[in-house]
């Protein structure tokens, strides 16, 4: 009978504890990878602003665009190109990580298409 005292296996107890352990670590790590996913996200949208910003600039720069303002969606998000009197224009928007972003470029309209 002392073969059956003799336990060199896991109790159930201590599978519980080494679960409920592995459930903490995970839950924490949860809040960690949403926001990795949300900031990749925003890096995506920017790299797409600055896309929509220079192909717009190059458009109002030769006069293709007459507006001073524009909006465009992209990655549902709603991007605001807008000419500033400074002789920038910006691109405004929120991004997935509900941050306002803003990217600007210093732009001048040019006669015609001789660029030295």
């Amino acid at each position: 009978m002392s073969g059956l005292n003799n336990n060199n296996g896991m109790t159930l107890v201590e599978v519980l504890i080494s679960f409920f352990i592995l459930l903490i670590v995970t839950a924490a790590a949860v809040p960690v990878f949403t926001q990795l996913t949300s900031e990749r996200t925003a890096l995506a949208q920017e790299y797409e602003a600055w896309v929509l910003l220079r192909e717009q600039n190059e458009a109002w720069r030769y006069g293709n665009v007459s507006e001073d303002q524009a909006v465009f969606v992209a990655q549902d998000v709603q991007f605001v190109w807008e000419v500033k009197g400074t002789g920038r224009a910006c691109m405004r928007w929120t991004a997935a990580n509900q941050r306002n972003y803003q990217a600007c470029e210093d732009i001048e309209r040019t006669n015609g298409h001789n660029i030295n």
